[in-house]
């Protein structure tokens, strides 16, 4: 009979170890992904570039609330930094779920706010 292999990677390893990699993942590298969605808004029109950018935003906070509060309330009991990644990560796809799914709800919102004057462009 084939046995499956459960030898980690390298990089696994080093995020079981030690948990301050995916804290700081958690709190501050998230912000690291406005830089790719700023180079794919070069090549849209304006009015996809708004949609989308704003898009990116919401996604991009709410990860960064959600996800570094899950982390901070799991890091206190939980020793692995490989659950807590596992963690981190359910949270980045389900807020990736969420504004995929309402991205027109959540423009609207936008549009919404807009109108009323509260946000200056």
């Amino acid at each position: 009979m084939m046995e499956f292999s459960f030898e980690y990677y390298d990089w696994l390893k080093e995020i079981n170890i030690n948990t301050s990699i995916i804290k700081s993942v958690a709190f501050f590298g998230v912000l690291l992904l406005i830089v790719p969605a700023r180079l794919l808004a070069i090549f849209m029109s304006t009015e996809v570039k708004k949609k989308f950018l704003w898009l990116v935003f919401v996604f991009i906070l709410a990860t960064w609330i959600l996800g570094s509060l899950v982390v901070l309330v799991m890091a206190t009991s939980v020793p692995s930094g490989l659950k807590l990644f596992l963690a981190w990560l359910a949270v980045l796809c389900n807020v990736l779920g969420f504004t995929v799914a309402n991205h027109s709800r959540l423009y609207k919102i936008y549009e919404q706010q807009l109108a009323k004057g509260f946000y200056k462009n």
